[in-house]
């Protein structure tokens, strides 16, 4: 600690004291001792004796090293004073100056990693083989899906474009340990949000996971004829280890199984990973970092739509003309009366998307289009006779029969194979939408917005309308 204070109180010197206001940071990418030594010869600031010592100045002391040297980078340079991390990448050496972190600590070893000694295949060959399966089942070129450049804002990119996270290793875990059977029930966006609490849990304890969709109210159909096995796999890539394998199967025979549902990920304050709330996670190599960020971060390596999926999702949004920045809103009704809340009027929506338009910053009193995503179709012919001179875009326009009344969780158990996945295509555009739109406005009372939020890159550009607290107030609990 001492040396390392000595270290800090040199560098102040060396700089001119405290009394210097301003301090001008110059970094030179791959700029190291080798380049300086062969550019600046003999002629262009070395001594004329021969030797090497104003090439390295470890060889005497920096003052005198650098007296016959007209070279300002010769003159200045320590390279004791400095020392690549490892590996040396750019990413890992900027995030070590960004963190005052190690590459160990902040995780970040380069733009790619793939190391296979030792069986340490990013994300496994086991998960690969399994998406490699997935994918051959899809009708759309994978190749020709990661390469497609959609006609969308560039706030598309975060999901519309091949995910730059690796995905997670379902089996950085302890396989003699306990297991975490997750239990996966209820509306999608409840289910999943519950879902990825349990994970990094999970990850938390370094425990092993497997998802149990039994009894699963998005996958029960009275007849079962069009009933699917797994809802996860029909629209997702693997989420953790497959119930069928083999060190989810030793896990049971040997009884290392712990139940996890819903409880468990939203229990306290900890589990729920609350604003400002200090997480590390040393199976990832995550030091200290924020519980929404932390979400974040995980939904995006966690939760993985199928390309297909993803691929359908930005082709719809940009049929819809959205090559634009956009406002997104999200309205949701049906069975929301059944679980006690009153639904939004829309004169909030209108005055908070008029606050945003009138913002300098934000619209700049540009109206841009407003993409709408319910699930009651019946509210687009109000909303576009309450402004008729604002363009509204919606799913809803590609249905020609509007029933009202929204979605209701219980009339799935009717539904047949088409009606499901017709459903989710709708739903997973909407979804996609409110992720890419530069302004959203909503309410709080739908886990739509909880997973929306999350998806989405900006905390500020986010309003919910329905709640006499403020928008942060209701989001910082989350």
């Amino acid at each position: 600690r001492y040396q390392k204070n000595k270290h800090s109180r040199d560098i102040v010197r060396d700089m001119g004291g405290t009394s210097r206001k301003h301090i001008i940071f110059i970094l030179c990418d791959g700029m190291g001792n080798n380049i300086l030594n062969l550019h600046l010869k003999k002629g262009h600031g070395d001594d004329d004796d021969g030797d090497d010592d104003n090439d390295n100045p470890t060889t005497k002391s920096p003052t005198k090293a650098t007296k016959s040297s007209s070279s300002f980078l010769h003159r200045y340079n320590q390279p004791t004073r400095i020392r690549a991390v490892f590996p040396s990448t750019t990413p890992a050496a900027l995030t070590t100056l960004a963190t005052a972190c190690w590459p160990g600590q902040h995780g970040v070893p380069g733009w790619d990693l793939r190391i296979r000694l030792g069986g340490c295949e990013f994300p496994g060959d086991a998960q690969q083989q399994q998406q490699q399966q997935q994918e051959e089942n899809v009708d759309i070129n994978i190749n020709d899906i990661d390469n497609h450049q959609y006609l969308l804002p560039e706030s598309a990119d975060r999901w519309c474009k091949p995910n730059k996270l690796p995905r997670l290793d379902f089996r950085n875990c302890d396989t003699n340990g306990v297991i975490n059977q997750i239990k996966f029930v209820a509306g999608l966006t409840n289910g999943l949000k519950m879902l990825l609490l349990n994970i990094i849990q999970s990850y938390e304890d370094q425990r092993c996971f497997f998802v149990d969709e039994n009894h699963n109210h998005l996958i029960a159909r009275t007849d079962k004829s069009q009933e699917f096995d797994s809802f996860l796999r029909r629209y997702f890539e693997p989420l953790g280890l497959d119930k069928d394998d083999p060190i989810v199967l030793r896990a049971i025979r040997e009884g290392r199984v712990e139940i996890k549902d819903w409880r468990d990920g939203w229990s306290n304050e900890h589990a729920r990973r609350m604003e400002k709330s200090i997480n590390t996670i040393e199976s990832l190599h995550y030091v200290d970092f924020e519980g929404h960020y932390l979400k974040k971060v995980m939904l995006m390596r966690a939760w993985r739509p199928l390309p297909s999926v993803r691929h359908n999702s930005c082709k719809s949004l940009e049929n819809m003309g959205l090559q634009e920045e956009f406002m997104a809103w999200s309205i949701r009704r049906g069975d929301k009366t059944i679980e006690g809340f009153n639904f939004a009027p829309l004169t909030p929506y209108f005055e908070a998307s008029r606050r945003a338009i009138n913002n300098p910053e934000i619209f700049n009193r540009v109206v841009p289009k407003i993409f709408v995503a319910t699930d009651d179709c019946a509210v687009m012919e109000e909303i576009r006779e309450m402004e008729p001179s604002w363009t509204f875009i919606s799913e809803c326009d590609n249905i020609a029969k509007h029933e009202g009344g929204g979605f209701v969780l219980g009339d799935m158990t009717n539904w047949d194979i088409a009606t499901t996945d017709e459903h989710y295509r709708k739903f997973f555009v909407e979804l996609f939408g409110l992720a890419t739109a530069k302004y959203y406005v909503g309410v709080h009372y739908t886990n739509v917005a909880w997973w929306a939020y999350f998806m989405r890159a900006s905390n500020w550009s986010f309003e919910l309308v329905d709640h006499e607290l403020s928008t942060h107030d209701i989001i910082k609990n989350w």
